[in-house]
């Protein structure tokens, strides 16, 4: 396990390890890194048997710190063979390269010294049939599901970077951080290396009788899983509840194809709520924080 500056990782060895990973996350291959992040260094595992991101910031140019990315859900440990993590040594190199660091990890031992907060993100998995799915959905989820269905609803591909950013930003702006124009820069950087590189499943519902648009949505796409990572209703969307419409027409469209639908997480209350309606089992993640010099 070494520390291993930006300049000096192998790429094509890097993305490898990504791809071939008993770990999915798309987000730790190295253009996604490039695209999301202001700079990034590693901590590389032996001949990149594993490998993990460092994306850190300068402050006042000189002082080094690991910050957690805009639109990234969490940095994986990712491996293509089964390796022993000895996470104490792991956080002691992190430690000794940058003076804070505040990030989100899926899976770790933190020591003590550090803080910590276990968060919760939902998974379904889809390797049953629709007819069975649907059949463990809430009550209250088929209702909406119908009241969507009767509003008269087209799903279509749409690939409209600038539409999606915009409808996101007035869905969601005013409950965000207020992101920097570079981050939302990065962030388009990123979903056109995304389209690029076949991870895109992008969608837009619109009213059947006068094409009203309802909702936008990228979902990240990597082996068999399916992220639903930036979507957002419209003020006429919401009215009819499209955001259940449009999981129930992933989940109809993925049974028994794709391995598991990720919700990405979420500690707000409703949000959560939203996502059990859909029978997900729950996981946790990490979030690590060290905010003094010690």
């Amino acid at each position: 396990m070494q520390y291993v500056q930006y300049q000096h990782i192998n790429f094509s060895a890097w993305d490898a390890c990504v791809a071939n990973s008993e770990v999915v996350n798309p987000f730790m291959y190295s253009w996604s890194l490039n695209a999301l992040t202001n700079q990034w260094d590693a901590i590389i595992w032996g001949n990149y048997e594993a490998v993990f991101p460092l994306p850190y910031r300068k402050k006042w140019g000189l002082i080094k710190y690991l910050y957690q990315v805009p639109h990234l859900h969490a940095l994986s440990i990712m491996h293509n063979e089964l390796i022993s993590v000895d996470y104490e040594a792991f956080f002691t190199l992190i430690n000794k390269q940058f003076y804070f660091f505040h990030f989100d990890i899926d899976t770790a031992s933190i020591p003590n010294k550090y803080l910590y907060k276990k968060r919760a993100f939902q998974q379904l998995s889809l390797q049953a049939t629709f007819d069975f799915l649907y059949e463990n959905f809430s009550k209250s989820c088929k209702k909406n599901i119908r009241q969507a269905q009767a509003a008269g609803v087209v799903f279509s591909e749409n690939e409209n970077i600038t539409l999606t950013v915009k409808n996101y930003n007035n869905a969601y702006g005013k409950y965000q951080h207020k992101y920097s124009q570079k981050a939302e820069q990065q962030l388009i950087h990123f979903i056109e290396k995304a389209i690029e590189n076949n991870k895109i499943l992008s969608l837009k519902a619109t009213d059947a009788s006068t094409s009203r648009l309802l909702s936008t949505a990228f979902f990240i796409l990597e082996k068999n899983v399916i992220f639903y990572w930036y979507a957002a209703p419209t003020q006429e969307g919401r009215k009819v509840n499209i955001t259940y419409l449009l999981l129930y027409e992933i989940i109809k469209r993925y049974a028994n194809k794709a391995t598991s639908l990720h919700f990405m997480g979420s500690d707000i209350e409703n949000v959560a709520n939203f996502y059990q309606q859909f029978n997900p089992t729950i996981s946790t993640y990490f979030q690590v924080k060290k905010m003094s010099l010690l």
